[in-house]
C-alpha cells in the first residue's frame, strides 16, 4: 500500500490497518485514513457525508470498502458528541441518541449510505 505525504492510502486492499500506525490488522475491510481536504481527493467522490458538513466532517474516520460497496466510515462518539452540542439543540445524550437511531442510523439512503464505528467510552 502507498502512503501520501498525509497519510492517507492510495490503494484499498481487503484489510484493516491501523489509523496512526498504517499497520495491516487481521480483518477484512480496510479503513483508508482521512485525507486533509476531502473535497479535493477523488476518493471520497460519490459517497454520502453528513449534513452539515461543518459539524460532522470532523468525525470521519476514513471510508470502508467492501464488496461491491464503498462507503464513509464516522466515529459515533463524535457524532454524538456534535449532536449534543448546544448548536444542534439537543440537550441530553437521551435526546441526541433517540435523533441518532431515527434520523442518522435509521436514515438508510441506498449504496454508499454512511457506517458508523462503534466507539463510545463504555
Amino acid at each position: 500500500m502507498d502512503e501520501m505525504s498525509d497519510g492517507a492510502f492510495l490503494e484499498a486492499r481487503p484489510d484493516i490497518y491501523d489509523l496512526t500506525t498504517g499497520e495491516r490488522l487481521d480483518g477484512g475491510l480496510e479503513v483508508i485514513p482521512i485525507p486533509q481536504d476531502i473535497d479535493e481527493n477523488p476518493l471520497y467522490e460519490g459517497l454520502m457525508l453528513l449534513e452539515p458538513r461543518n459539524e460532522y466532517d470532523q468525525c470521519i474516520i476514513g471510508v470502508v470498502e467492501r464488496f461491491h460497496d464503498r462507503f464513509v466510515l464516522y466515529s459515533k462518539r463524535c457524532v454524538m458528541e456534535q449532536l449534543t452540542d448546544v448548536k444542534v439543540g439537543l440537550q441530553d445524550y437521551d435526546d441526541a441518541q433517540e435523533f441518532f437511531d431515527f434520523n442518522i442510523i435509521g436514515g438508510w439512503v441506498g449504496e454508499h449510505t454512511p457506517g458508523f464505528l462503534e466507539d463510545e467510552d463504555e
